[in-house]
């Protein structure tokens, strides 16, 4: 995969050089390979822009995993398995809450029926 255009934007963003966010860039397509087993197709770039992203964000873990030596953190693998499924819980507290908006506004509509 080619080093992606907004690479220098997503430097400048974060506060560092080109040069450090083309080393993070190779980091993440490092573990974005190790995961998916490819080096290249849609999961394999979704990944590496994923923990590219996460890198600038500055998540801990990720600059100590010693990807090419298939040692990977499991403190990232853990903080990343909780923030999927803290995605989970939001979404069935949205929906609990649209359901619960509909059905008091369906007693309220039942109300003024009557």
């Amino acid at each position: 995969m080619q080093t992606p255009k907004f690479l220098p934007w997503a430097a400048r963003k974060a506060g560092i050089s080109d040069a450090e966010a083309a080393a993070l860039w190779q980091h993440a397509t490092a573990e974005a390979e190790y995961f998916t087993g490819e080096r290249d197709g849609a999961d394999f770039c979704n990944l590496a822009i994923e923990c590219f992203l996460e890198l600038l964000d500055g998540q801990p873990g990720y600059i100590t995993a010693d990807v090419s030596a298939g040692n990977v953190d499991a403190g990232w693998l853990a903080q990343h398995q909780t923030r999927m499924s803290e995605h989970v819980l939001h979404a069935g507290e949205s929906l609990f809450r649209s359901w619960l908006a509909s059905w008091q506004s369906f007693g309220k509509h039942r109300e003024a029926a009557f």
